[in-house]
């Protein structure tokens, strides 16, 4: 195949609130990318989540409370 789409998924420990479980979740920052020849070209949909490693919860989050969070975690 020529051309296609891939996802690429960056994973950040964050400065979430605690899970139920009373684990720390994790962020996630999921993008979709059209590849040329299976290299990523240009980045087509970005997805923001926040998932705890211990138990699997996973909910979605707005781009602005990924940033805050980044920003919050390794802004400091």
């Amino acid at each position: 195949m020529i051309y296609g789409w891939g996802k690429q998924t960056k994973k950040l420990l964050g400065d979430a609130a605690t899970c139920t479980c009373g684990q720390t979740p994790q962020y996630l920052k999921i993008t979709t990318w059209f590849t040329l020849m299976f290299i990523p070209m240009i980045p087509y949909k970005r997805e923001y989540y926040v998932q705890c490693s211990a138990c699997g919860k996973t909910y979605s989050i707005t781009k602005v409370d990924y940033k805050n969070a980044m920003n919050n975690t390794f802004g400091q």
